[in-house]
Parts: structure tokens; C-alpha cells; sequence
């Protein structure tokens, strides 16, 4: 090698460090003040938090990528969730499921929620890009990071569900103020976490009432109709919704009603209180209508 390539080389390598994700020059962004936004402040963190991350893990390239993006939401740049078409996925299925849940988290966003749960939302931007990151790097890639690499990838993904389960929850209604002489209650909803058979504390609660109810009314069936979001396969959310009535079931039995009175049936996601595209968490149809008849 020439001395003018050796210098030019050598140059090019000092620029390369200088610009990688170095703890000193993370915890210089870490101390930048940001807007007193509450999702700025949370978006902030949370790339501050990849970075270091990163870093740990001695990748500095992906730590300076966290840590710029960080900067740049200090001063005040828009930034997005990455476009995951822009990275070098291999598995075209991957990439396909992270475009589509980049779609899911811009609808989120831009639909209120950096306002309305500004946390949640900088969490589900931040856990999303993470996700992206991850999965370029593996785990087809050799190398000694790939012996980790499933769990990171999981980690990202399951903080970036669970964030985006809370940008998309929907409280139920509150039951209407009681009225003089009202007509019996005859039907029942009880609401379940997604991906779950298991009651609540609210739900068994709630439950309880149901319990009372049927015990004064006396009637002659109780029709128990279970139900699922369109967020899984049809399969699994048929047997999902089986398993959410035989809960129900279990729990009325339980508590005093006559197992013979009890008709049970379940549907899947064939009959969603809210209708949803393919695919979409709600709340309102991961549920168990109770009938009195």
C-alpha cells in the first residue's frame, strides 16, 4: 500500500469510529433536552435505550443508528418507524409481517394515540424498530451473534405487541345508569385478554352477578356463545372461543347453576361484535355472551 493510500485508509477508518455508536457519544445524546412533548420525551428514551443496547453488544454500527435517531428527535426532526422494505431482510415473510405491522402502528399513530398514550405509542415505535433491526441481523446470518439472535428478535416483537395491544384496547361501555323498574337483564358479555381463555378478576366478578341473576329469574336455558378477535388463524380462534365458553361454563357450574341448563356454543370469529379487517386485535370480539332464555 502507497503512504497516500495508508493515509487516505487510515482517515477513512477514523471517520468510520467517529462515527459509531460510542458510549460517550450516546450518553452526549441521552443529556440533550427535548420538547416537552410527552411522546418526544418517551421516543427520546426509548432510542437512547436501543442504542446503548447496541453498543453492549459491541455492534456500533446499529448503536449510532439508534443513537442519531435519537438525536434527531431531540431536535425536533419527525421521525417515523422505519420502513422495514429499506433493510436487507432475507425472508420475504418476515419482511411481509413487519410491513404489515408498520401499517397497523402508522394507523395507531396517526390516529391520535402519540396524544392520547403518548408512552405506549413511543414503545411501540421504538420496540418496532428494534424488531426490524433484529431480524436483518439473523438468525440466517453465521456469526457469534446468531446464538442470541432468536431471543432478541422475540424480545422486540413481544414488547412491540404488547404496546400496540394497549394503543388498541377499547374499554367496554359502562352500563347504563339503572331506571325505575327495569326490564330483567337477560344478556350478559364477558370480555377476555387477547390470546386467552382465562377470566379476569373483573370478569369473575362479573360473573358472579350473572350468578344472581339467573338464581332470581329462574330460567329455563342459559345459551353461553363464545367469540374471538380476527387476530389468529380461523382454527385456533374457533378452538380459542370453545375454550372461553368452557370457562364460563365452568365458573356458573361452579357457583351453583345447574350444569343441564347450560347450551353451549362458539363460533370463532364468525360473529364479531365490531366488524375488522383480517387479523385485528379488538377488545369487543375477544368475548362470551351469556343468554338467558
Amino acid at each position: 500500500m502507497s503512504k497516500i493510500s495508508g493515509t487516505l485508509f487510515a482517515g477513512a477508518v477514523a471517520l468510520l469510529l467517529a462515527g459509531c455508536g460510542t458510549p460517550a457519544s450516546i450518553d452526549r445524546v441521552a443529556g440533550m433536552a427535548t420538547a416537552d412533548d410527552p411522546f418526544l420525551q418517551h421516543l427520546h428514551a426509548g432510542y437512547v435505550d436501543l442504542a446503548r443496547k447496541e453498543s453492549a453488544y459491541y455492534d456500533r454500527i446499529d448503536a449510532a443508528a439508534f443513537r442519531d435517531r435519537a438525536e434527531m428527535v431531540a431536535e425536533g426532526v419527525a421521525v417515523e418507524p422505519w420502513d422495514p422494505t429499506g433493510w436487507n431482510i432475507d425472508s420475504a415473510e418476515q419482511l411481509d409481517l413487519l410491513v404489515n405491522e408498520r401499517a397497523n402502528l402508522m394507523a395507531e399513530l396517526e390516529a391520535g394515540d402519540r396524544v392520547e398514550r403518548p408512552e405506549a405509542a413511543a414503545r411501540a415505535q421504538t420496540s418496532f424498530d428494534c424488531w426490524v433491526e433484529e431480524v436483518e441481523e439473523g438468525p440466517v446470518h453465521p456469526g457469534p451473534i446468531a446464538s442470541h439472535q432468536e431471543a432478541e428478535i422475540e424480545s422486540c416483537r413481544d414488547a412491540f405487541h404488547a404496546a400496540m395491544e394497549e394503543l388498541l384496547y377499547v374499554a367496554p361501555e359502562p352500563e347504563p345508569e339503572p331506571v325505575p323498574e327495569p326490564a330483567p337483564q337477560t344478556d350478559f358479555v364477558v370480555y377476555f385478554a387477547w390470546n386467552s381463555p382465562e377470566l379476569s378478576e373483573i370478569a369473575t366478578g362479573f360473573l358472579e352477578s350473572v350468578v344472581a341473576e339467573a338464581v332470581r329469574q329462574q330460567p329455563s336455558a342459559i345459551v353461553i356463545s363464545g367469540h374471538a378477535d380476527t387476530s389468529g388463524s380461523s382454527d385456533f380462534n374457533m378452538g380459542l372461543s370453545r375454550d372461553r365458553v368452557e370457562a364460563v361454563a365452568a365458573h356458573v357450574a361452579a357457583a351453583g347453576i345447574d350444569p343441564s341448563l347450560l347450551v353451549l356454543e362458539w363460533f370463532g370469529e364468525a360473529l364479531p361484535a365490531v366488524d375488522t379487517g383480517d387479523g385485528v386485535r379488538n377488545q369487543s370480539n375477544r368475548r362470551v355472551e351469556v343468554r338467558f332464555e
